[in-house]
């Protein structure tokens, strides 16, 4: 996964992909560093999510994880 995402990161119109996994990453770790028993991969939370959906919704606590993370 990380290394096609590095591959495609060659290419100037795919380059975001590299940043959306790395995101994707993050915002895993974010969710498993208050909640170790979390046991979704980020696939199956975006498949989830679909499109269109705000974090505020899709992650109820999000403002308050973002607010941990920035501190950090």
């Amino acid at each position: 996964m990380y290394e096609e995402a590095v591959e495609a990161a060659r290419h100037p119109h795919h380059y975001h992909r590299l940043h959306e996994l790395l995101h994707t990453w993050w915002l895993k770790a974010e969710i498993y560093a208050t909640d170790p028993d979390f046991d979704r991969t980020p696939e199956e939370i975006l498949a989830e999510l679909g499109e269109g959906v705000p974090l505020t919704e899709a992650i109820p606590d999000w403002q308050q994880r973002l607010r941990g993370a920035r501190r950090r």
